[in-house]
């Protein structure tokens, strides 16, 4: 008959070789996953790349054709206000007249339609030369009281560069620094200095680093003398010694009850599971 004993001695035997296989099966599975990982980096790197190139391509290509979508707005104007009068050449000519006061021949204008079907669409003028459309926009003061604006035709990105230009210069006229706050074409005037959309954004990124150090630096300053309040709130914390925290310690580990093999083989269960879960999490959050 088999002794008390040796049961006790049987099962710890098996606890091992369950503990040992289970060993074996985590060396096995993460082997897996790495490999698997690997080859995935690998595929997905060489996608990357392709994704950078024809992004590169695209913006390429979108830079051509914003380059040739101005070259053919060049020589163009928007007029608002002229209300919805026939847009022939010879009408046309005589509104330039009479509004800018610029002698515009028929020969000098290719076409010329509405932008839309409503009153209030703007006047499209296409000039075949680009020295006319200059001489009508400087006489634009011409039209202070008129009802009547002449503009540029510009694209999406041009219209969307001045509406930033024309909100710092707004920002900066409030504050009063500069005497002279204006914009000529493209560009930012402040006093003597001309600023277009490009260093505009390169002032930002700098104005935003600096405000960030200076942030970081008003933080990282300690004070030396503490103040009421935190002399306060240091006094109503709990101070515990360490004789006594060791004393509490022990009594912890002496009320912890010892756990049975069937427990440390769910929890080495468990742990394998986590430890998968958290690979494949950390890998997914690769992508």
């Amino acid at each position: 008959m088999e002794s008390s004993r040796s049961r006790p001695k049987r099962a710890e035997e098996g606890d091992s070789r369950i503990f040992r296989d289970i060993e074996g099966i985590n060396r096995t599975l993460g082997s897996s996953i790495e490999a698997l990982e690997t080859r995935l980096l690998v595929k997905f790197g060489y996608q990357n790349k392709k994704i950078r190139e024809l992004q590169e391509l695209n913006e390429h290509v979108q830079s051509d054709l914003e380059a040739l979508e101005r070259q053919l707005r060049s020589s163009n104007i928007l007029v608002y206000g002229l209300g919805r009068a026939e847009p022939s050449r010879t009408t046309v000519c005589d509104a330039l007249k009479r509004l800018v006061r610029v002698d515009v021949k028929p020969s000098d204008i290719k076409n010329a339609y509405y932008m839309g079907k409503s009153e209030t669409s703007p006047l499209k003028v296409e000039f075949s030369c680009y020295r006319t459309k200059m001489a009508v926009l400087k006489n634009g003061g011409y039209l202070r009281g008129t009802g009547v604006k002449i503009t540029e035709d510009l694209t999406k990105k041009q219209r969307d560069e001045l509406k930033v230009l024309q909100n710092y210069c707004n920002k900066e006229k409030q504050k009063g620094i500069y005497k002279r706050c204006f914009i000529v074409g493209n560009k930012l005037v402040l006093d003597n200095q001309t600023y277009t959309y490009e260093q505009l954004g390169q002032i930002d990124s700098k104005n935003r680093w600096e405000n960030a150090n200076a942030n970081a630096k008003r933080d990282c300053v300690v004070e030396r003398k503490p103040s009421r309040q935190n002399l306060q709130e240091f006094s109503t914390c709990k101070q515990i010694s360490p004789a006594k925290e060791r004393v509490e310690i022990r009594q912890e580990e002496v009320k912890a009850p010892k756990e049975s093999p069937s427990v440390r083989i769910f929890q080495s269960f468990n742990a394998i599971f986590n430890d998968i879960q958290k690979r494949l999490e950390n890998f997914a959050s690769k992508f």
